[in-house]
């Protein structure tokens, strides 16, 4: 059953598509998140410096450098891997082992936090 060039173009729609060709309706619930990210746009713009992550009541930047460490003694019979956990406020920050790393593990991380007041 070969169909000629002539049927195809017969089987053709030609002529303008509907407005509304491929076409889908927004739900309620995207309608409303477009108006929030426009919303948050318009915020960021007003805000000086544009949108920032720096909570209200955050008084400044803390930065610690954990360096090393050296330790009395080998607390085991087999070698140590130390690591180093910091506690500061409600997070707590932990350098990955040092492995091998004995009684004068180094480690030279810079952890960075916002003091609050």
């Amino acid at each position: 059953m070969a169909t000629t060039t002539a049927e195809r173009r017969s089987q053709v729609m030609v002529g303008d598509l509907g407005s509304d060709f491929l076409r889908i309706t927004a739900s309620q619930q995207q309608v409303q998140e477009e108006a929030d990210a426009q919303t948050a746009q318009m915020l960021a713009a007003q805000t000086p410096g544009g949108f920032s992550f720096f909570p209200g009541n955050a008084a400044g930047r803390l930065s610690i450098t954990i360096a090393q460490a050296k330790l009395a003694k080998n607390y085991g019979l087999t070698k140590m891997d130390p690591y180093c956990r910091l506690r500061i406020g409600h997070s707590v920050v932990e350098t990955p082992t040092a492995h091998n790393g004995s009684k004068n593990p180094r480690w030279n991380k810079v952890v960075q936090t916002l003091e609050m007041f």
